[in-house]
Formats: structure tokens, sequence, C-alpha cells
């Protein structure tokens, strides 16, 4: 697997996660300042419901009608009126209940009358006579604030539906989840582009070391950064260099050495044919003459000289064996017979003559 390869499947899922948790927080954070908001809107929608039914019921205090049922009827009727002008986004609305959960005024007429003691929120409408209110109410979870107005027994509630609330933050989740899905494809996208521009220098110099270790040298790795990628480059580039100039001084002085080699080899050789030319031309001669004289001296003897006689066979004997050493000496400083035969006859005579001169057995 590739450098760039590992990076990615390491960074991936911590930016993936990065993004949903930014996304997460950024969506949570964004519900609870909707929820805020939408509480202190319905507060105070709330309390113009309030000011309201306090307007009427203060109107039937100032002219003393408060006993009179046809009066109360009619300010209540009048505070109904009131609060149906009372606007809540596009969904929400206000409505009264009586002590016992009764609805006695909604915008949908068909709900007045019904009765939601029964509910378990309800009772708690009752406990805290006002405060916050979070229901179902026809399968649509709400949010509300209500109050308990004592003179007439009325619980006011100002509600809207949370599907108003947060609406709009729904519809923006799904795009937060995909510009979380779109960024980590990007981020990703850019780590392998980077990786690659980082890497790809360290691709040429491991190019530029297998290429080294074939014996390429005239190898340049074509890096001009000034990073640390570069510095290696030139630093590689230069020791190529190095290697190529210490080859090439080595080749030298091989090729140096064997010409001394040679050289010493032949003085060895023309050594060799003077020692063997003297041997048997002044040595060779002197014996040969030696020879000649032993014999004239033998042939000079009386047959009474029985003894001087019997030396100089002798003498004779010894001289032919010392003509013959010297002529061996001769051949072995200088044999022709590599030169005339081969190396394979040549080695063939040598084995033969130090079995016949050493007696050895082959």
């Amino acid at each position: 697997m590739k450098i760039h390869h590992k990076l990615l499947g390491v960074t991936l899922p911590i930016a993936l996660v990065a993004l949903l948790m930014g996304s997460y927080v950024t969506f949570h954070l964004s519900r609870q300042a909707l929820h805020q908001i939408a509480q202190r809107w319905l507060e105070t929608r709330l309390d113009e419901a309030v000011n309201v039914v306090h307007q009427q019921e203060t109107f039937l205090r100032m002219y003393g009608i408060t006993n009179i049922h046809a009066g109360t009827h009619k300010a209540q009727y009048d505070a109904m009126q009131g609060l149906a002008t009372i606007q809540i986004g596009e969904h929400g609305y206000v409505y009264i209940l009586d002590v016992k959960g009764n609805i006695l005024f909604h915008p949908s007429p068909e709900l007045i009358g019904t009765l939601m003691g029964q509910t378990s929120w309800f009772s708690l409408v009752q406990q805290q006579k006002k405060g916050e209110l979070n229901y179902t109410w026809q399968g649509e979870k709400h949010l509300g604030k209500f109050d308990y107005f004592e003179p007439w027994g009325w619980f006011i509630v100002a509600t809207d539906p949370y599907n108003e609330i947060y609406g709009s933050l729904n519809k923006t989740r799904d795009y937060l989840l995909g510009m979380a899905l779109w960024g980590s494809i990007l981020i990703s996208f850019f780590i392998v582009v980077m990786t690659r521009k980082i890497f790809n220098p360290l691709q040429l110099l491991v190019k530029g070391a297998e290429m080294v270790k074939q014996g390429e040298l005239d190898i340049q790795i074509p890096i001009k950064s000034t990073d640390e990628m570069g510095n290696l480059s030139r630093v590689f580039n230069a020791m190529a260099q190095e290697m190529k100039k210490n080859l090439e001084t080595l080749q030298t002085s091989e090729q140096q050495l064997h010409y001394l080699n040679s050289q010493l080899l032949t003085a060895q050789e023309d050594e060799r044919k003077r020692i063997s030319t003297e041997l048997h031309d002044e040595v060779g001669q002197s014996l040969t003459v030696m020879k000649l004289k032993m014999i004239m001296v033998e042939e000079g003897l009386t047959s009474k000289d029985h003894a001087a006689k019997q030396e100089c066979e002798e003498m004779v004997q010894y001289i032919d064996m010392t003509i013959e050493n010297v002529r061996r000496l001769c051949r072995d400083l200088t044999p022709t017979v590599i030169a005339d035969l081969g190396l394979a006859a040549a080695l063939m005579w040598l084995i033969e003559n130090m079995e016949h001169h050493f007696d050895i057995a082959a």
C-alpha cells in the first residue's frame, strides 16, 4: 500500500467525523437558539393575550357589572374575539381552557367543547398555573406557554407546532449532512493531491537509487525545490557524481595496474630469455669445450692408466648430465612449447617432464 493511500485511510475518517460533529454541533446550537426565540415569542404573544382578557375584565370592574351574567358573557366574547386576532407565525394560535380542561376558545370552532382534562399535560397546567408546556396535539408536537387568569378561571395557552419552529432548521439539516459529505470528499481529494505532490519527489529518489544500484551513475534527480526533499535530491545528485568520479578513478587505477603488471611480466620474460641465452651460449659452450678436452685427455692416456681413464669417463658422463641440466633450465626459463603447440600441449609436456625428473607417478 502506498503512503498516500495510508494517509487517506487515516485522514478521511477523521475529516468525515469532524465535519459530521461540526454539523451536529451547529444543528444543535441552532436548535437551541430557535427554541429560545420561540419561547420569547410565545411569551410575548401570551402577554398580549392576557392583556386583552385583562382589559375586558377591568372594563367590567370599572362599571361594576362583574356580577351581571350578560355583561360578563359579552366581555368574555369580546376577549375571545381579541385573542382570535393574535398571530403566532402561520400555524400558531391562542386558545383557552377552563379549570376542568374544556376548550372554551379555539381558532378551530369544531374543537370548542373538547375535554382535555384527561391528558397528562393538563395536570401539569393545573399544578403550575404558569409556565412552559411541551405536548402532543392531534399527532403533532407543540411548544406552548400558558398562564392562569384567575378572575374568570381561564388557562390561556399560546402555542406553536415544532414543525413551524424548527421547519427551516430541519430543512438545513439535510444540507448540512450533504455539505459534510462533500466536504469530506473535497478534503480527501485535497489530501490525495497534496500527498502525491509531496511524495512524488520521494518516488523519484527511489527510482534514482534503483538506477544507481544498476550502475547508471549519470542519473540526476530533477527536483528544484528548497524544502527537505530538494536538499535530499541535491545531496543524492552530488553523491551520484562523487561515486561516478570514484569509479572513473578506480577504473583508471585498474588500467594502470594492468599496464604495470604487463610491463612486469614482459620484463620478467625478457630477463628469463637473457638468462636462458647466457646459460645456453656461455655455460653450454664452456661445458662442451670441457667435455671435448676431457675426451682428448682420455684418448691420450695409455692402457696402463686404467684408473685415470675410468675417472675421465666418469667426468665426461658428469659433464653430459650437467649439459642436460643446463638445457632443461633453459627450457624451463623460456618454454617454446606454449608458442609452438599451445597451452594444452605445454601442460602435458610439463606434467610428463616433472614425472620423469622428480619420479612422480600421475
